[in-house]
């Protein structure tokens, strides 16, 4: 049995690591994700870095879960069918992704 619950808490940990790549896929544009590539070769120093607002204006931000799925068509939308795709594993299109 604790052989069982090891190997479920590994495909729990894959699931995981693949919604949180996709949320960072999502929430990143382009040249932020090539710069990641290159992060180990370029390194700002202190100096260089711009200067921010030490209190800077709080944006509300919510998460309304009902909100999103209302607007889910991964029917029509083929990031809909992305999101679908990389947390579920489900394909609407065999030969899509």
């Amino acid at each position: 049995m604790d052989s069982l619950d090891k190997e479920q808490d590994i495909v729990r940990l894959l699931k995981q690591n693949r919604v949180t790549n996709l949320l960072s896929r999502l929430s990143s544009s382009s040249n932020q994700r090539n710069a990641i590539n290159h992060s180990s070769k370029f390194v700002i120093q202190n100096a260089q870095r711009p200067r921010r607002d030490p209190n800077p204006p709080r944006k509300e931000r919510s998460f309304d879960s009902a909100k999103i799925l209302e607007k889910f068509e991964p029917e029509s939308n083929v990031l809909d069918r992305l999101i679908l795709y990389e947390i579920t594993q489900i394909l609407l299109d065999k030969d899509e992704f």
